[in-house]
């Protein structure tokens, strides 16, 4: 996965599910519309919410997404050799951040009202480009990302709890909201008919263009296909 230097950037609610199709969690920004700049602190100087307390998401956490890009990369890789190890150490913000990120995309509304798409301004974090970011999505290893997630269950089962949720329902969730993100309302949207109904989550996605939304497709899809597999 290639890592560039971007600058300050606003954060699309679609990321939310990018770090879930990549290791069943999130970048770290939760739903916020900013992030905290790359010279903020890591996910590692960032303490886990107290036990009983309401998770925090994106800025109230002090998460840097892009600053936590290294590490996702870096916990991926040792995924395939010990899931376990690497579930351990996914930061506890990571986890809370996924759970509520990926419980509201699911829940999300499509509207014919969201407006234009409009093309979004780059770089975007470390992606100099549409080219650059589709070159990192195609870089995952759906296995690496379905070992983690599979590993993460434990972990996420308080979470999913706090939010009123059996783990398995949960579970099913998640898997809704990604699929939201392969849905043939993003390519009709990206192909330019506005007036299709889309979510937030659906429109920012088909914002970052067609090299993006090919290559997040074919790797969601792929994605899902060893976290789910077919029964």
């Amino acid at each position: 996965m290639r890592i560039g230097t971007g600058r300050r950037t606003s954060a699309p609610r679609w990321r939310v599910l990018w770090g879930a199709a990549l290791f069943g969690l999130a970048f770290g920004a939760g739903a916020t519309a900013e992030t905290n700049g790359l010279g903020g602190p890591g996910p590692g100087d960032v303490a886990a919410a107290p036990p009983g307390a309401e998770p925090r998401t994106g800025a109230a956490a002090g998460i840097d997404p892009w600053q936590s890009v290294p590490r996702m990369v870096g916990l991926l890789n040792l995924a395939l050799l010990d899931p376990g190890v690497a579930a351990s150490l996914v930061p506890d913000p990571w986890l809370d951040a996924f759970v509520l990120g990926a419980l509201e995309v699911s829940a999300e509304e499509s509207s014919t009202r969201l407006g234009e798409d409009g093309a979004p301004a780059w770089p975007i974090g470390p992606w100099s480009s549409a080219a650059s970011l589709a070159e990192s999505i195609e870089a995952v290893d759906p296995r690496a990302a379905g070992a983690l997630y599979g590993a993460l269950g434990s972990r996420l089962d308080p979470r999913c709890r706090a939010a009123g949720l059996s783990l398995r329902a949960c579970d099913a969730r998640i898997r809704l909201a990604l699929g939201r993100l392969t849905s043939p309302a993003v390519a009709a949207r990206v192909g330019g008919n506005v007036a299709i109904p889309v979510t937030r989550s659906q429109r920012d996605l088909a914002r970052m263009g067609p090299e993006v939304v090919q290559a997040s497709t074919r790797k969601l899809s792929a994605i899902e296909r060893v976290v789910w597999p077919a029964r």
